[in-house]
Parts: C-alpha cells; structure tokens; sequence
C-alpha cells in the first residue's frame, strides 16, 4: 500500500520516472496476491503514468495487460476505449482501435438511454459520435467508401441528437 501511496505522490509532483518504478515495482510484488480487479486497476495506473510520460507503446502495453485481467465490465469498457485512442491517436493501430470501439459500441453502451438523465445521456452521445467519428476515420485511411458514407451518416445523426439535447436544456 505504501508503494502505491508513494507512486501517487511522485506522479503527482511529475516525477514520474519514479513513479514509475514503483509502479511496476507494486504490480511485480503483488503478483498473484492481488485480486485481478485490483491487479488490472494497477496496469490502469501504470498506463496513465506512461501517458503522462508520453511512452505510448508501453501504455498501450499497460492496457493491454489491465484488459486481460480486469473483470468488471464497465471498467473492461473504459480501458478499451483508452488503448483505442492510443491506438489511433499515437500507435497508428487503425485494426486494433477499430476492433475495440466496435466491441464497445456492442459490449459497452447502452440500447436505451430513455432511463438516463440528460447529462448521461449527452455524455454517451458524445462519446458515440465520437467513436463513430475515428471509425469513419479509419475507414477513410482504409478507404472503404461505401462504410465511411455509412460511418459519416451514423456520426451526423449521433451529433443531431447532442444538438437536439442541448436545445432543450437551453430552453
């Protein structure tokens, strides 16, 4: 507990070389011991460090151990979506996000948002068009243009319903 205290700190005062190594130095000696939400949480952190210290493979590697283990599903789509926006914004992955924002797209957002209050709603709107956005993107660079109309179409109807939402909280 104290390593992961102190990693915290020194990521905190960006020094995080150290917290790094302590990091990976709290993963190491947890090892088995550390119950795979815990262990996964830990790879999550480690990943973040490594963004901050703009190392995007080793992040990108981070997440990828964290999605082994984690077993929650809500945190398993939240770390998808961070390794699919590395892969895209920094890797250059285009398979490897494209094969998580649609799992995510499947796996992770909800079928009906009626139950939801407008804040979450928006907020899930937003992270649809969003996704729908680097897909067509990636269709783009793969030049598919029949899925990138199909792509364009379903991000501008994703962006029409967070206009439409914003609308009514102006009124």
């Amino acid at each position: 507990q104290y390593i992961k205290l102190l990693a915290d700190e020194y990521r905190t005062s960006r020094r995080l070389t150290d917290a790094i190594a302590l990091q990976e130095r709290w993963i190491e000696l947890a090892g088995a011991q550390a119950q795979s939400s815990d262990h996964a949480t830990a790879f999550v952190r480690l990943a973040g460090m490594y963004t901050d210290q703009r190392n995007y493979i080793r992040a990108a590697q981070a997440y990828e151990e964290s999605l082994k283990l984690e077993t929650n599903p809500a945190k398993q789509n939240a770390t998808r979506l961070e390794l699919a926006d590395i892969y895209i914004d920094h890797t250059g992955n285009f398979p490897g996000a494209e094969a998580l924002y649609r799992k995510y797209l499947e796996e992770g957002y909800p079928r009906d948002l009626t139950n939801l209050g407008v804040r979450e709603r928006t907020d899930l709107r937003s992270r649809r068009y969003r996704i729908l956005r680097n897909l067509t993107s990636i269709d783009r660079r793969s030049a598919h243009t029949d899925r990138e109309k199909a792509g364009l179409a379903q991000a501008r109807a994703q962006f029409l319903e967070i206009e439409a939402e914003h609308t009514k909280l102006d009124q």
